[in-house]
């Protein structure tokens, strides 16, 4: 599946252990934001970051 991220641009995850990769290292891996400024998010960056994080969650954990 092909996700888009507003921080992270595009990621393609395609089975449960990538998904957990990404959802664990966002922020290190995968921001394309600068420097210090991708470990402190203002309060609406975080919220967009953690609906992202939350939908890879519900999509990977009803498939087995």
């Amino acid at each position: 599946m092909t996700y888009q991220s507003p921080f992270a641009g595009e990621i393609e995850i395609n089975t449960p252990k990538e998904a957990c990769h990404v959802v664990r290292h966002l922020c290190d891996c995968y921001c394309k934001k600068d420097g210090i400024s991708r470990f402190h998010c203002p309060y609406v960056d975080a919220k967009k970051c953690a609906e992202f994080k939350d939908k890879i969650v519900a999509d990977f954990s009803k498939k087995k």
